[in-house]
């Protein structure tokens, strides 16, 4: 997960300007940020099945709260 995170920060800081090296473009910046996201998501959903955990009732429980 921490290499994932990594990953995803990196993509965001190159999409964002933060980054040393100079985007390609806007679009593959914006795209590298996805899908470095989108194994976040993934990784955390395989987490969750690992560990037997409903992560859709652990969202419920921590964030729907607010929303009430």
């Amino acid at each position: 997960l921490q290499e994932e995170l990594g990953e995803l920060v990196q993509a965001y800081l190159n999409q964002t300007g933060r980054n040393r090296r100079k985007p390609e473009s806007a679009e593959l910046s914006k795209e590298e940020t996805a899908q470095e996201l989108a194994d976040v998501f993934c990784f955390n959903l395989l987490l969750a099945n690992k560990l037997d955990i409903d992560l859709e009732q652990a969202v419920k429980d921590k964030w729907m709260k607010y929303l009430e």
